[in-house]
């Protein structure tokens, strides 16, 4: 298959991939969340940039983020903590 990246199962990828990050950054547009504006340094390019909103609601996002790591690892020592870190260090290879 000339000039077809590989899809899933050997699936040639017809660029579905790429179409869903354009919806996704149109609804976030038409949401208010990112703004385009065109690159002042290279008019061929878009910059896709946070409005206020979506700096808002990425704040939001985070805090929520982080009270679920409080309720989930919250009750661990420090200790514990650092020995749950070591360990999946381990499994992960990292």
């Amino acid at each position: 298959m000339h000039g077809h990246g590989s899809g899933r199962g050997g699936r040639p990828d017809r660029g579905f991939g790429r179409e869903r990050v354009l919806e996704v950054i149109s609804k976030l547009e038409n949401d208010g969340y990112v703004r385009r504006t065109i690159d002042p340094e290279d008019k061929r390019a878009t910059l896709i940039m946070l409005t206020e909103l979506g700096e808002a609601r990425t704040a939001e996002l985070q805090d929520e983020k982080n009270d679920t790591l409080d309720k989930i690892f919250g009750n661990l020592s420090d200790d514990e903590k650092e020995q749950l870190i070591v360990l999946l260090e381990k499994l992960t290879g990292v």
